[in-house]
Formats: structure tokens, C-alpha cells, sequence
């Protein structure tokens, strides 16, 4: 039952409650000697089914415009008839409420960073008591105008504090008279629901008190901090609402509209920008490089993207563990992985909500050479919405071996609240990780993007280091000649390997030209092993092509590039070209320019070598049936020269000359005998195994002259070059010879030193003023084919 605090004639001063179920009248009465005293009747109210309930619903905003941060008002209405005789409108006793779809939450509502939320026990829902929730949690105002009371109630509107087994978003309703002690208060709770897919708005309201009321108006601040963003474009919206009456009839379902209209952008203008820089900017030093993506705001959202940084801007892969690919999805990764900071800014208007969170190293990404989960912390306010994870791709251009960073899907909502990112700071700031670029030329940098609207847009800015001048440039080379004595024989085929390596902080090596020694050139009879063009570019190559394999090391990757050295015949070349496929982590093809140079030499010049650090690269070229060389002379009687010149990425040069080890050829010796006529003559043997490992060697000595076995076994001095770390000769000495063992492996190189005492010379031997000694050596080298060799030595100096 409803009293109406004011009547007049012809009017009713009080009506029956609008829900059937039973109502239950309280007297309580006190007396001047006795204690009060309270009784209670009860009836129940009928024909609920026709009690008149007919709610309209009113929606209101004043954006700038478009896709700008906007107010959003509520209004419920119920008519009132206050003539005699006239039923009363039934009160809701549920309230689902839906904004029109456009209108949706906006991140920006906590960028002033003084949002806080109102807490259950502060509300204080079931309590008459006033609430104290702090002014910080108040986003939204309320008015309730009641015939019950002269004047509107007004109140304000709160975020709730996220609680267990609650609903993410609540607003807490109060409204109340102000002044009066006994103050008509009301208090309300509202569950806030986000569509996933669309982002619309739904407020739920249970448990309304059924206290009349001509209207009920619920609105949300507005401003550059605002709750809601207005739709992308201008036009009518309609919302609706579901309400359940006290009287247990039936739902009304009202709708109303809101016109946006003013400023109104094309939504589906789309521009978005990219930027590249690192610092510092010294070419070749570990830098933060840092990705800057910016758009505009009122401008249809980021959905995908593409950018291309230049050559030589690239990360040490290897010096980092990677994060799995199912961590990475989740956001994640351990600290472990960590590579970067990203700074994100989101929302519209003029103040967008700027947070920031990691960048993790991932796993190879859908055929990605490796990935970065890029992890933004959705926190807005008291309201934690979990993380936001953006993958991207790392591929490697073919062209240049630059890195493309690709993401195919930038989130666009995140538990339905819209994202609307308006830029991307992405650094990868880990100590050692990135580094620049050695070629200081201004190189240009390319991004393309797509939006959710279907556009398309791209966006150039360019990169450049500096101080090239400054690095050093000092790359190696070492060269062998291989085969059997055969091969490397005057018209043999022989092998080739040749390495070059560079120390770290060196500018990379843009091209080298290699030319072979004189005397060495490609062999016409095998011109014909070469695969024709369109056969290589079809990959269906004959085996016979393939004439060597290359491997690079680069401290870019966690293993090094291996592949073929291809054979192949191009138009308009006179001489078959090399097309090295390394391939690994990633792919880099490089074409070797075959050519006659000075003297008819064979030059054999790589250029276009991508700006990537290589500590060590090796090609090896096959002896004998697969080798494309011929021999005009005999190498081990030539003294062979192999030239290199270098150039780098940074515009240094250099130039090498080296002599190349030939294997292959017979060992050489030499001894020397010093003392020889003091009868006490000390004598040093060299073996130099010609590139071979030598693991045994035998000196005979010359008649008249013997070794002092108890002496002589401590007065040996052996050393060896090239023994496998921790191996010892193994010496044993006899009256006419010494026997040097290595069992592991072998030296490339031997000295044996017999010093003073441990040898005698005999009388005869002695007195001769040009003694002709003649000393037998054997030489066991177990990897070449001639496994020992036997040379008749005569000493370099006897006297």
C-alpha cells in the first residue's frame, strides 16, 4: 500500500500495492504506563494480471561527435494518473537494460589514474546507514522523482570493487534526500555485462523496492575521462530494456534512440604510421632499438600489420632462451625469455589510458624463425581484465636478409571492452640482445597495415647509423688445397677449402673476391656437370652439380647454416657460376661470380653478402671426381698464392695474401747436428707432415754415430703442433734410433731435440773434415693414402 504525503480533491491519497502476494499492515502503539504495543493484519490484493504497467525508455549522450568520449544517460518513466478511481502503474521489479550497440566502455575511464572502487562493506547495500564510498569510484549521477516526495532524490553512481563470486563490473545506485536525518535513501546493485563479439552494454538491476516513481534517470560522466565512447559514426542508435513488474504480469520491452551527429569523421579513414630507431646509433654496437606504431585517433582500428626493418638491424637469437609456444599464447613466458618493454596507449580522445608490460622471445610461429609475445596488462582502475597478447613473426627476407616483423591479429577487444590501441612502443631494451646495422647509408623502412574495417594502408620512415668509419675491418682467411699427391699434381683436380673468420665488433663483410693460385683453373671437360638455370630454380638439379657444401656460424643464431654449393650454368656467363643454400634458423642463398682475372687467374668473387655478423665461414669444394679444378703444375713444387680482397658493409677494405697448406704432398724433414767433432754433438730432427697428421715417426742413424740409451732418454726434448689437447709423445730410444709415438690423433708438426751428451760420435766419424752423414727417416701418416714414408736425409749443418 502506497501514502501519497500530498492530496488533493478528486484525488486518491492512498492506492493498493501492485503485487498480489500477501501485505501485512503494522500498528505499533505506546502508552503512557505500559510498554508499546503492536498489532498486524494482513490481506491480499488482487487482479495484479490487469494492473496497468507501461515503462518508456529514454536514451541520451553529448558527445563531440563521433568516436569521442561521451556521456551516456538512462532514463525509465512511468505515467502517473492521479485522478480518483485511476489504478496505479505497477514498479519494476527487474531492470535489464541495454545501451544501444556503438556505445561501449572506454579504457580512458581510469587513465586519470584516481579510479578506485567502492567496496561491498563501504556501500553497505541492505544498510540504512549512508554509504562511504570514496569520491574517487563515483562514475555516473542519479535522479528518482517519486509522487511520494515534493523533491527529486539525487545521488550518485559507483564502481564497485571486484569480489569474489561477483561480476567483474557492478555499479553500486544511491540515491537519497539530503538534509533530513531520517533521509529516504535507496540503494541499489547493478551486474554489468559486455558482449564479447560487439562490445554492447547491459545493465542488470534485481530486487528493485517497489516505491512509485514518475521517472528514474541513471547517467554517466562524460569528459575526456569519460565511461563511454560514443559509435564510430554518426547516425540514429537504439537500445531496449526488459522489465519484470512487481505485479507478476507481463515483461515490457520499451526501445529508444540516440542521434549522434555534429563531428563526424569517416570511420573508415585509416592511416597509421611507423617509426624505427635505435640508441645509440654507433653502427655495429648493441643498441635498444624501438618500434614506434601510431594511430590516429577516430580512425579505424589496427587489425594487422607488417614491418620491415632494414638489413643489419638484427638480435643475438642464440644468447636467449625461447619461450614455447603454448606459454606464449597464455602470456605466459618466463622472465627467462624476456626481450623488451612495450608501451601501449589506448582509447579515444584526448587522453588515452597509456600502460605497459614485457616482450617475450618465442618458438618458431607458423613457420616464423622465431616469435615475440608482446604482453599488455588490461588494468583499468580497481578493474583487472587479465593480459592482452599480441604475437608477432619474425621472418627473413630473401632480398637482404632483413628482419619482417608480422602480426596477423592485433586484438581488437578484450572481454569485449574495445581496445581502440592508438599506439605501440615496442623496445627491446635486454642488455646485448639487438644490436645495428654496419652500413651507415640511409636505408628506408617499410610498414603496411590493415584495419577492422577491411582498409589498407602502408607507411615509409627511414633508419641510419652511425660512425661506420670506426669500426675495424680485419677479416681472415685460411685456404687448403686438398686431395691425394695424385690430386694435387701437376693436371690433378683438387679440393679447395677455404675459411674466413672475423673477430666480433668488425663491420660485416659485404663481398669478397678470391683468386686461386697460378697454375689453377676450372677444368672445361667438367663444364657440363653444371645444372642449367631453370633446372636450379626448379630444384631438379642433377646430383652432379652439387660440387661442395658451405657452413656459416654467426652469433645471431644457436646453430650454425649448412648447405650444398651448386654448379649452375647462366645465360650470358661464360663460366658456370656457385650458388651456395645455407639453411637452418633461417635461409640465406649466395651467388658466387666465377671469372678470369689478371695472369688467368680464377677469380671466384661473392658479393652481395647480407649485413649479418659471420664469425666463421667455410666452403669446401671436393678432390677428385667432384671437383670443378684443374692443375696446370704440380702445387707442392709451386709455392702457391691465394689473394683475397674484402670489402665491408661499412665501405672498409681489405686485402690478404696467403700461401694455402697443399695436403697431399710428401712430408719434409730436416736435421741439424751441431758439435759434431767434440764427440758429444747434439742434434734437432724437423718433420713438417705437409698438412697430414703424423703419428709416428723412426730416425735411423748414420753409421758411427750412436745414442747414449741412459742419457739420451733424459736428454730428449720433444714438442708438436697441432696434438689434440692433453697428448703426450711417446718417446723410446735405442743404440741407433729414436721412436716418436703420438697416440691420439697426431701433429702436423714435430721437433726432436737430442741434446748434448746423448749422442757419441766415433773417432773416424770425427776426424773427417766433411763428414757425409746420411740419416733414414719413416713417417707413418695414417690419413693419406702413402701411410709411411721413408726420406734419406743429409744434415743441414754437421761441424
Amino acid at each position: 500500500m502506497t501514502l501519497f504525503r500530498q492530496a488533493g480533491t478528486g484525488q486518491a491519497f492512498m492506492t493498493n500495492p501492485t503485487s498480489c502476494a500477501p501485505a501485512t499492515t503494522r500498528i505499533t502503539a505506546g502508552f503512557q504506563q505500559d510498554s508499546p504495543k503492536t498489532g498486524t493484519a494482513t490481506f491480499t490484493p488482487t487482479g495484479c494480471t490487469t494492473t496497468p504497467f507501461s515503462p518508456a525508455l529514454e536514451f541520451g549522450a553529448d558527445p563531440a561527435g563521433a568516436d569521442s568520449p561521451t556521456s551516456a544517460s538512462v532514463t525509465v518513466s512511468l505515467p502517473f494518473n492521479r485522478n480518483a478511481g485511476a489504478r496505479a502503474q505497477s514498479q519494476p521489479r527487474r531492470a535489464v537494460v541495454a545501451l544501444p550497440e556503438g556505445f561501449e566502455l572506454a579504457p580512458t575511464i581510469g587513465s586519470a589514474g584516481d579510479l578506485a572502487g567502492c567496496s561491498d562493506a563501504a556501500f553497505a547495500k541492505t544498510s540504512p546507514a549512508p554509504s562511504t564510498c570514496p569520491a574517487a569510484a563515483q562514475i555516473g549521477t542519479v535522479r528518482f522523482s517519486s509522487p511520494l516526495i515534493a523533491e527529486p532524490l539525487t545521488g550518485r553512481v559507483f564502481l564497485a570493487e571486484p569480489a569474489p563470486g561477483e561480476p567483474l563490473i557492478r555499479a553500486f545506485i544511491l540515491a537519497e534526500q539530503s538534509g533530513a536525518a531520517d533521509a529516504l535513501r535507496i540503494k541499489l546493485e547493478g551486474d554489468v555485462t559486455v558482449n564479447e563479439s560487439t562490445g554492447q552494454v547491459t545493465t542488470v538491476l534485481d530486487d528493485i523496492p517497489p516505491l512509485p516513481f514518475t521517472t528514474f534517470t541513471l547517467a554517466f560522466r562524460g569528459g575526456q575521462h569519460a565511461a563511454f565512447t560514443s559509435p564510430r559514426a554518426c547516425g540514429e542508435y537504439r537500445g531496449g530494456a526488459t522489465f519484470t513488474p512487481h505485479s507478476g504480469g507481463p515483461d515490457a520491452t520499451p526501445t529508444g534512440a540516440v542521434t549522434i551527429a555534429g563531428d563526424c569523421p569517416d570511420p573508415n579513414a585509416f592511416g597509421p604510421s611507423a617509426s624505427v630507431s635505435a640508441s645509440p646509433t654507433q653502427a655495429g654496437a648493441d643498441a635498444v632499438v624501438t618500434t614506434l606504431l601510431e594511430r590516429p585517433d577516430r580512425q579505424a582500428r589496427l587489425s594487422s600489420m607488417r614491418v620491415s626493418l632494414p638489413p643489419g638491424l638484427l638480435g643475438r637469437v642464440a644468447s636467449v632462451p625461447q619461450c614455447d609456444v603454448g606459454s606464449a599464447r597464455a602470456g605466459a613466458c618466463p622472465e627467462t625469455t624476456r626481450v623488451g618493454t612495450v608501451t601501449a596507449a589506448a582509447g579515444a580522445g584526448p587522453a588515452p589510458l597509456s600502460v605497459q608490460g614485457p616482450v617475450y622471445l618465442t618458438e618458431s610461429l607458423d613457420g616464423s624463425f622465431a616469435g615475440l609475445s608482446i604482453v599488455v596488462p588490461a588494468k583499468v582502475g580497481p578493474l583487472d581484465l587479465g593480459n592482452s597478447v599480441t604475437l608477432a613473426k619474425l621472418f627473413v627476407r630473401g632480398s637482404d636478409q632483413g628482419l619482417d616483423v608480422v602480426v596477423d591479429e592485433v586484438p581488437l577487444r578484450l572481454k569485449g571492452i574495445a581496445l581502440s590501441i592508438r599506439s605501440l612502443r615496442l623496445a627491446l631494451d635486454r642488455p646485448g640482445f639487438t644490436f645495428n646495422a654496419t652500413n651507415c647509408a640511409v636505408m628506408p623502412v617499410r610498414a603496411t597495415f590493415g584495419s577492422d574495417l577491411g582498409g589498407a594502408a602502408s607507411s615509409d620512415s627511414t633508419y641510419q647509423a652511425t660512425g661506420c668509419e670506426g669500426l675495424p675491418f680485419a677479416p681472415k682467411i685460411e685456404a687448403t688445397l686438398t686431395g691425394s699427391r695424385r690430386e694435387v699434381d701437376e693436371n690433378g683436380h683438387p679440393g679447395l677449402t677455404a675459411v674466413v673468420s672475423q673477430s666480433a665488433g668488425e663491420a660485416n663483410t659485404s663481398s669478397v673476391a678470391v683468386t686461386l693460385p697460378v697454375g689453377v683453373a676450372a677444368d672445361p671437360s667438367r663444364l657440363r656437370r653444371a645444372c642449367p638455370l631453370a633446372q636450379f630454380e626448379g630444384g631438379t638439379c642433377p646430383a652432379e652439380s652439387v660440387i661442395g657444401t658451405a657452413t656459416a656460424v654467426t652469433p645471431v643464431l644457436s646453430s650454425p647454416l649448412t648447405g650444398r654449393v651448386v654448379f649452375v650454368l647462366v645465360p650470358g656467363s661464360a663460366l658456370p657460376q656457385l650458388r651456395l643454400l645455407l639453411r637452418g634458423q633461417l635461409p640465406i642463398d649466395l651467388l658466387g661470380k666465377v671469372a678470369i682475372g689478371t695472369g688467368n687467374r680464377l677469380v671466384n668473387e661473392f658479393a652481395g653478402i647480407p649485413d649479418v655478423p659471420l664469425s666463421r665461414f667455410e666452403l669446401k669444394l671436393g678432390p677428385g671426381a667432384a671437383s670443378p679444378l684443374l692443375n696446370a703444375r704440380d702445387l707442392c713444387a709451386s709455392n702457391p698464392r691465394i689473394t683475397a680482397a674484402f670489402r665491408a658493409h661499412s665501405g672498409a677494405s681489405s686485402n690478404r695474401t696467403i700461401t694455402p697448406t697443399v695436403l697431399g704432398c710428401s712430408p719434409k724433414a730436416t736435421v741439424r747436428v751441431s758439435s759434431l767433432r767434440r764427440g758429444r754433438p747434439a742434434l734437432r730432427l724437423r718433420v713438417d707432415g705437409a698438412g697430414n697428421k703424423v703419428t709416428k715417426t723412426r730416425l735411423k742413424l748414420p753409421k758411427g754415430l750412436v745414442l747414449d740409451t741412459r742419457r739420451a732418454r733424459r736428454l730428449v726434448r720433444v714438442s708438436a703442433v697441432g696434438l689434440p689437447k692433453g697428448t703426450r709423445a711417446r718417446v723410446r730410444v735405442f743404440r741407433t734410433r729414436i721412436d716418436v709415438t703420438f697416440p691420439r690423433g697426431g701433429a702436423t708438426r714435430v721437433n726432436v731435440l737430442l741434446r748434448r751428451n746423448a749422442l757419441r760420435a766415433g773417432t773416424t766419424l770425427r776426424r773427417r773434415a766433411k763428414p757425409r752423414l746420411q740419416f733414414r727417416l719413416d713417417i707413418s701418416q695414417p690419413r693419406v693414402k702413402v701411410r709411411k714414408t721413408t726420406l734419406r736425409i743429409r744434415p743441414v749443418r754437421s761441424v
